[in-house]
C-alpha cells in the first residue's frame, strides 16, 4: 500500500515505496523512517505531542558536530548517511580501523556530545555519528534521549557512552583522558555543591580535585574544562589546572570562563565542558 511519505506513525511497512518517491528504511520509536533524495524524515509528533527527538533537535540544532537537523511541519528532517561510525553499523573486527577518523574528529565529538549534556540531555544508546562528505562526523538520531535530573548527572551518562564509543573505535588512550577530566570536573563542581560526592572518590581523584578547588578563587562552580598532554603550565589568567609534578602529565584546567579560541591553540588545549550559567540551566530542567 503507498500513502504520502510521514502520514501517521504507522503509514508504511518496510520496502515500501511512497508515494512522493520516499522509501521506508527503518522503523523507530516515533514510527516509520523514510528516506528521499538524500533526506531522512521521522515524525515529530505522537498523538500531538512532540517527541524526544524533535525535542532534542529544537534545542541543539545548528551545534558544532552535530547533524543539520531541523523540524519542518511534522517531521524531523536530516542528511542520509551513506557512512555511519557506529557499534550498531561496523563489524567489531573492523571498528579499531576507523581510529585516525574518530581522532581526527575529536573535537567535533566533544562539541556535539557537550551541546546534549549542556541541555540536560542522555543520549541514552550507543553513539550514532554520521560521516558527511568531508569526512567531518555527525551525531545524530535522538530517539533514546531522556532528560535528566540534573547536567552533571547528563554529563556523567554522557561521558559512560563516549568512553566506550572511544574504546570501541581505537581511541583507548582519549577514552582514559576523558574518564579523568570528567572525574575532576564533576568532583569540583560537586564539592562546591557539598553534595557528598566527594567522599567516594578515590584517593588520587580526591587530590586532583582538591588542588583544582583551591585555584579557583571566586568560589564558583566551574563550567569549562580542558585538558593538554604536553604538561606545561598553562599561563592563562581565571583557571585552576593541575600539577604535572604532582598529578601526572595530563594537564587538566577548569575555569568559570571560556578560554579564547586563540590560547585554545596556543597552549594545544583540548575543550572537553561548556556548561550554560546556573540561571539557565534552572529553567532548561
Amino acid at each position: 500500500m503507498q500513502r504520502d511519505c510521514g502520514i501517521g506513525p504507522d503509514g508504511f511497512g518496510p520496502g515500501n515505496k511512497c508515494a512522493s518517491g520516499g522509501e521506508v528504511i527503518g522503523k523507530g520509536s516515533s514510527g516509520d523512517v523514510v528516506a528521499k533524495d538524500g533526506k531522512v524524515y521521522k515524525n515529530a509528533f505522537i498523538n500531538g505531542k512532540k517527541t524526544k527527538e524533535s525535542e532534542v533537535y529544537s534545542k541543539i540544532a545548528g551545534s558544532e558536530g552535530v547533524s543539520q537537523g531541523e523540524l519542518n511541519g511534522d517531521k524531523i528532517v536530516t542528511p542520509q548517511y551513506k557512512n555511519i561510525v557506529s557499534v550498531d553499523a561496523i563489524p567489531e573486527k573492523q571498528r579499531q580501523s576507523i581510529g585516525p577518523i574518530v581522532s581526527k574528529n575529536k573535537n567535533d565529538i566533544y562539541a556535539a556530545v557537550n551541546s546534549l549534556s549542556s541541555e540536560g540531555y542522555d543520549y541514552n544508546d550507543v553513539l550514532q555519528f554520521g560521516l558527511d562528505d568531508q569526512k567531518k562526523t555527525k551525531l545524530f538520531d535522538f530517539s533514546a534521549a531522556e532528560k535528566s535530573q540534573s547536567v552533571d548527572d547528563a554529563i556523567r551518562n554522557n561521558a559512560s557512552h563516549l568512553q566506550s564509543f572511544f574504546n570501541q573505535f581505537g581511541n583507548k588512550e582519549e577514552s582514559s583522558r576523558l574518564g579523568k577530566v570528567t572525574d575532576a570536573f564533576l568532583g569540583v563542581r560537586g564539592l562546591i555543591d557539598d553534595d557528598g560526592s566527594f567522599d567516594f572518590l578515590d584517593d588520587e581523584t580526591s587530590a586532583i580535585v582538591k588542588h583544582l578547588h583551591s585555584g579557583l578563587s571566586d568560589g564558583k562552580k566551574p563550567r569549562f574544562a580542558y585538558y593538554a598532554t604536553n604538561a606545561r603550565h598553562v599561563g592563562i589568567p581565571g583557571i585552576s589546572q593541575t600539577d604535572s609534578a604532582k598529578h601526572g602529565p595530563l594537564k587538566i584546567i577548569v575555569s568559570d570562563n571560556p578560554i579564547s579560541k586563540q590560547d585554545v591553540s596556543k597552549w594545544e588545549l583540548t575543550q572537553v565542558y561548556s556548561v550554560k550559567p546556573e540561571s539557565e540551566v534552572a529553567n532548561a530542567l
